[in-house]
């Protein structure tokens, strides 16, 4: 199993050497095509394997986003044809 530690270390190193822009890009995105009601409870928070990490507060918010998990990849993937998956998971949203 992987080291917390050794994860974040790699989504930083993956996002550094994409450059900053990119992952602003896709952060903008993600705040357009999520449900105005979503907001305050979700939050990208990396990119690795070209796959996006998004933590969402609770988990019927996690319920809530993986019912609707294909149609958001493929709005991203309209615009970032890159983009192979989007993975939600339970974490802090704020801070």
């Amino acid at each position: 199993m992987d080291n917390i530690k050794d994860i974040v270390t790699g989504v930083i190193d993956k996002m550094s050497a994409q450059g900053p822009q990119r992952y602003h890009r896709l952060q903008e995105f993600w705040d357009e095509i999520r449900p105005a009601k979503a907001d305050g409870h979700t939050r990208m928070v990396g990119l690795k394997d070209d796959r996006l990490l998004i933590v969402v507060d609770s988990s019927a918010w996690l319920y809530q986003m993986n019912m609707n998990k294909d149609a958001y990849l493929k709005k991203f993937q309209g615009s970032f044809p890159g983009i192979k998956g989007v993975f939600f998971k339970i974490g802090r949203v704020n801070g």
